[in-house]
């Protein structure tokens, strides 16, 4: 990210009200739900005691950078979350959830030079600035130890909710 994009992110938190990314269910569930750029359906989710009573986290992924950085810090930090429902709409945009999909099929192409020797860019993605700064244990315990759901494009809560059934059985 640029200095210019820096900036005006931050001048976005002052001037509009940032509504919460991530709601904290039962910790020992090894389920999260992931539902992109789809802030309704978050908050449908999340307003449900009883998917909170069985998923670890239910949280949104709107950047297909510091968004994915943020999802592999907390899925290296709780490694008892193997399983990970991608839903929801994916912003026409940043393409958040395709990159969060090629990076957990392709990886990353190893220091591409974008902002600093550190940022590695997601293979394959389409999205306009998928560089991530993760480091490699965490994009490997990504890579090897969760599995991903692909329910990318759908709001229906029913089928959602049988997918969380069946992961948490």
């Amino acid at each position: 990210m640029n200095a210019i994009g820096d900036a005006l992110g931050e001048l976005c938190k002052i001037i509009l009200p940032i509504r919460p990314e991530s709601y904290r269910g039962d910790p020992e569930s090894a389920v999260a739900v992931c539902t992109l750029s789809d802030i309704t359906l978050l908050d449908d989710l999340a307003s449900d005691p009883g998917v909170l009573r069985r998923v670890n986290i239910v949280g949104r992924l709107l950047s297909e950078n510091r968004g994915i950085d943020a999802m592999l810090g907390y899925l290296h930090d709780n490694p008892r979350v193997r399983t990970v429902i991608v839903c929801g709409t994916d912003g026409a945009g940043h393409r958040a959830g395709h990159s969060l999909l090629m990076l957990h099929r392709y990886g990353v192409d190893h220091n591409s030079g974008y902002g600093s020797s550190a940022a590695n860019r997601i293979a394959r993605s389409r999205s306009p600035e998928p560089y991530i700064t993760a480091s490699p244990d965490q994009i490997g315990h990504f890579r090897r130890d969760t599995s991903i759901v692909d329910m990318t494009g759908t709001s229906d809560r029913t089928g959602i909710l049988g997918c969380i059934e069946r992961y948490c059985a």
